[in-house]
Formats: structure tokens, C-alpha cells, sequence
């Protein structure tokens, strides 16, 4: 089933809940006119703000990056610190919040919380015969730690093509010159192979 994407914004105000009840919530979304009912702020929210990341009250915590609010009552915006966050389950990771630009102006997307999901070629070689589509635009948040590394978001092939958001992973054995070399789909012969991602 086809979504245009005013459903989908409306659909992501209860991707929070949606992402517990589901094993995955996926999107790549690049709005053009602001959904019905969402708060839109003419001026762009200020650049981010530094925060100390203070010690995780337990291993099975997140670190929630602080962000601008935007308060209408007030007509300004205003910080909302970070914090640290238990995991609703297991595995879950956290998909930052962010403010997008759209035709009518600046609107808030709800961070959420999403269960990694291997790609289809991550456990075997899948040839796929159509070009993956462009890349999304996605906003890197800062990262939790200085052993985390950015994961790109990519295209992943199963049956369909299907955006994997973009997020931060803690490096298994950080070292001086550790990274993430980011995974690609690579054209051989008549078609698209997966190449996966690896650490350095």
C-alpha cells in the first residue's frame, strides 16, 4: 500500500508507539508542505547547543540529544536538554527528533525508538535488477559518546525498496583511527549488489 506523505507525517505522530508494537518503523521522508495540524515555526530553530554527556545511570540506557523547542505562547524558542533514556526493549535504539524545513516552514518529526533490522544482503549476496533510489537527506545528531560512529541510512531490497534510517552504533574494539566504512550498493553486470558496511 502506497502512503503520500501528509499520511505519513500523520502516521509518525504515534510512530513512538507504533516502533513498541512493531519490530521496525521505516521512513524517508522529505516534506514539502507541512501536515495538517503540525506546529510550523517561519524562522529555522538556532544551532544546536553544547551538552555534557554525563555518565549512563545503567548499561541499558540512551542518551536523548537536547534540541530547540519551539513555544508559541512565548513566541520563542527554548532548549530542552538532553537526558538519558531506558530502552523500551532489548535492542532498541533511538532515532533523534529533528526539525525539517517544509513549503510553509520549519515542523518538528518525534524522535523514535526502532529495532535494528539486518538488511536482506547482509546474510546473503542479493543481485537486485533496478537502480536503488537517491539517497535520503537525513540530519546527523550528535553522537553519545566518542566510541560511536554514525551508521548512514541506505536502501535495503526486500521485494520492495525500503529506507533503514541512519543511526549511531558504539564500535565493538574503539582503538585511535577506528570508524564505520558505510555500506553500498554496487552495479555488476546486469545488476545491484549489496556491499555490507564493516569497521576499521
Amino acid at each position: 500500500m502506497k502512503l503520500n506523505k501528509v499520511t505519513m507525517i500523520a502516521i509518525l505522530a504515534g510512530a513512538p508507539l507504533a516502533a513498541l508494537a512493531d519490530s521496525r518503523v521505516d521512513f524517508g521522508i522529505n516534506i514539502s508542505i507541512p501536515p495538517p495540524g503540525a506546529v510550523v515555526v517561519e524562522s529555522p530553530p538556532p544551532p544546536l547547543a553544547a551538552e555534557t554527556i554525563y555518565a549512563a545511570p545503567g548499561p541499558d540506557f540512551v542518551w536523548v540529544s537536547g534540541h530547540w523547542a519551539w513555544r508559541g505562547h512565548w513566541r520563542r524558542w527554548v532548549w530542552a536538554r538532553g537526558h538519558w533514556a531506558r530502552r523500551p526493549f532489548s535492542n532498541a535504539e533511538w532515532i533523534a527528533g529533528h526539525w525539517t524545513q517544509t513549503a510553509g516552514g520549519w515542523v518538528w518529526l518525534e524522535g523514535q525508538w526502532v529495532a535494528p533490522e539486518p538488511p536482506a544482503a547482509a546474510t546473503q549476496e542479493v543481485v537486485v535488477a533496478e537502480a536503488p533510489p537517491p539517497p535520503v537527506s537525513e540530519a546527523i545528531y550528535p553522537a553519545p559518546g566518542p566510541d560511536y560512529f554514525w551508521i548512514a541510512g541506505y536502501w535495503n531490497w526486500s521485494g520492495r525498496w525500503r529506507w533503514m534510517p541512519g543511526h549511531y552504533e558504539r564500535h565493538p574494539n574503539f582503538h585511535p583511527g577506528a570508524g564505520w566504512i558505510d555500506g553500498h550498493w554496487d552495479r555488476r553486470g546486469g545488476g545491484f549488489t549489496w556491499v555490507r558496511g564493516h569497521w576499521r
